[in-house]
């Protein structure tokens, strides 16, 4: 699906979280005017009784369309507040990413710690072993990734059954903490392990340094992961590291339809991103 030296790929990326299917559909119609050429739709967010509804969105949308079920506190980054979510466990979460995939879905979003059930400190014991910093002098978990086997094993399952489905695979982690440009090899290397297509980072960031230390990430990652991968800072005043990170070697870029009174502004509009990917493509 994308693919960082493949010009023909998408490349812009727009996220959608709107609350009905009709919405949803007149956003992305306009998204694609501005200049989105895939979408990554937040079904956890649209006001839905049944996933099938979803049918509606995948007829309509002729671009690319993958789908994740986000647990209701990651919106917090969006500025809403946490929300009542219609599927709970990550059964019914990956469940109904799976029946997204046979309604006419192009892929799955799935987090790295999907299926996680181990205890805060058998969870640090994990990600050290597995080459992260995490419990090494003071330094914390890295957030939403697992190196628990059994949930690794059922990812892989998961990961295997949207395959066959016809679909493509992100997995996604939103870092808890900074993280240096080894552990992202570390992330890289596990999605591939777990049966991935592609990588998504999203990194915590608080200082100057921490966003300095992603772009050594991302060029670790342009020559060593095994998957096509998007990482960007997650903080204030990131934009213009997002732009730059893109053209270090990601292989899409992530925007917002439009900018609310209490979101995240830092995530940059689609016509903000074209002529950036004209460059790209006609260099």
């Amino acid at each position: 699906m994308f693919r960082a030296n493949d010009m023909n790929a998408p490349k812009i990326v727009c996220d959608i979280s709107d609350a009905t299917v009709a919405a949803a559909i007149a956003t992305m119609k306009t998204a694609i005017a501005a200049g989105a050429d895939a979408f990554h739709l937040n079904i956890s967010r649209l006001d839905i009784a049944s996933t099938d509804e979803l049918k509606a969105i995948f007829e309509r949308i002729r671009v690319p369309v993958f789908s994740s079920n986000r647990r209701a506190s990651f919106f917090a980054v969006y500025g809403e507040s946490p929300f009542e979510p219609r599927l709970e466990t990550d059964e019914e979460r990956m469940s109904s990413l799976l029946r997204s995939i046979r309604l006419g879905g192009a892929g799955v979003d799935m987090e790295m710690d999907t299926f996680h059930a181990a205890s805060e400190d058998i969870a640090i014991v994990q990600e050290r072993a597995a080459g992260l910093a995490s419990g090494r002098d003071g330094v914390g978990r890295l957030g939403e990734v697992t190196f628990d086997p059994t949930a690794i094993a059922r990812q892989s399952e998961f990961l295997g059954e949207v395959k066959a489905a016809g679909g493509f695979s992100v997995m996604s982690c939103h870092t808890s903490r900074p993280m240096t440009a080894d552990e992202t090899l570390v992330l890289a290397e596990a999605a591939a392990a777990r049966g991935a297509d592609h990588l998504k980072i999203v990194v915590r960031t608080r200082t100057e340094t921490d966003r300095d230390e992603i772009v050594r990430g991302a060029l670790a990652l342009r020559r060593r992961s095994p998957l096509p991968f998007v990482i960007m800072p997650m903080g204030g005043a990131t934009l213009a590291e997002r732009a730059a990170l893109f053209m270090l070697g990601c292989a899409w870029v992530y925007s917002q339809p439009k900018y609310v009174p209490t979101g995240f502004d830092q995530q940059p509009l689609p016509e903000l991103l074209v002529p950036m990917v004209r460059a790209l493509r006609s260099s």
